[in-house]
């Protein structure tokens, strides 16, 4: 019975772990798209913020941390690569650019919340 118990236990705190993660990453994928488009749009009017990039910078180091922790560096590096490019293109209105670039930051971090999706794949 015991054993019973903590086997249960155990892949609970398995599923909980793997809930909060995916939701994490997810929040973090909704939060940058969010901000993404958002300049996006402000290049479509041929306007620019400073301060958007520096309040976008901010919550990405804020957060990368706690993904290199628990992800490849290779991967958050790549989304931290193709984020600083988004930024450049945005400072210099290029919205084709900007948008392409966009999507590859929205790619990888979804890529990161593929990886923490709980399957049989991911528990083996």
């Amino acid at each position: 019975m015991r054993d019973l118990i903590i086997i249960i236990v155990i892949v609970g705190l398995i599923i909980s772990g793997s809930y909060f993660t995916y939701k994490y990453y997810e929040d973090i994928k909704n939060e940058f798209n969010d901000k993404l488009t958002e300049m996006s749009k402000e290049l479509e009017n041929n306007s620019f913020d400073e301060q958007k990039i520096n309040d976008l910078e901010n919550v990405w180091l804020s957060n990368e941390g706690t993904l290199i922790i628990f992800q490849s560096h290779d991967l958050v590096g790549d989304i931290e690569e193709n984020l600083y490019e988004c930024f450049h293109y945005y400072k210099n209105m290029k919205k084709e650019d900007f948008d392409l670039e966009k999507q590859k930051v929205i790619s990888g971090l979804d890529d990161l919340i593929k990886r923490e999706r709980l399957s049989i794949v991911n528990i083996l």
